[in-house]
């Protein structure tokens, strides 16, 4: 298969897990996976060899998957997306977009917003995101600030930005 057949054809599956991804506590996180799919299906057609004995969705399906690992890892930590997920990203004139600060209006209504949060969901948060003073925290160490295990600081804090996205809409 010619590159441009098999980004046509690898097209709904990256897409697909994209969406996969970006459920639950990534939710906020979907621009940035579907960027990240799409780096990764044209980075990977250029690479994919079938004389290898790899159907083109198994390879796509690990590479992307590898990069959403990535993504997970950038989400938590600044850095440039496209450097991590393909270094041959610059030579597709591909980049990821850069992210835009909240305007002052909307960082008061979110300032609000987070104030009628109970106040466990709220600390959650502000650790999370890094409101706090310090940068954003892990579900493990905000787990042991707020007195609960990983898992529970991860489905506090997705109940708490359901709460904020029924606040601000």
């Amino acid at each position: 298969m010619e590159r441009d057949e098999l980004i046509r054809s690898g097209m709904p599956l990256a897409l697909h897990l994209a969406r996969v991804y970006a459920r639950g506590p990534f939710a906020r996180f979907y621009e940035e996976a579907r960027t990240a799919v799409l780096t990764s299906l044209v980075c990977r057609a250029s690479t994919f060899d079938p004389e290898r004995g790899c159907a083109w969705s198994t390879y796509l399906s690990f590479h992307v998957r590898r990069a959403l690992g990535e993504l997970t890892k950038y989400c938590k930590h600044a850095g440039r997306l496209d450097a991590i997920l393909c270094p041959e990203v610059e030579a597709h004139g591909l980049a990821a977009p850069e992210v835009e600060r909240p305007d002052p209006i909307a960082r008061r209504a979110l300032g609000h917003a987070l104030e009628r949060l109970p106040a466990r969901e709220r600390t959650v948060v502000a650790l999370r995101f890094g409101f706090a003073g310090a940068g954003p925290l892990r579900y493990s160490d905000v787990g042991v600030v707020v007195g609960c295990t990983r898992a529970t600081a991860a489905g506090i804090e997705l109940e708490a930005l359901t709460r904020l996205r029924g606040m601000l809409t």
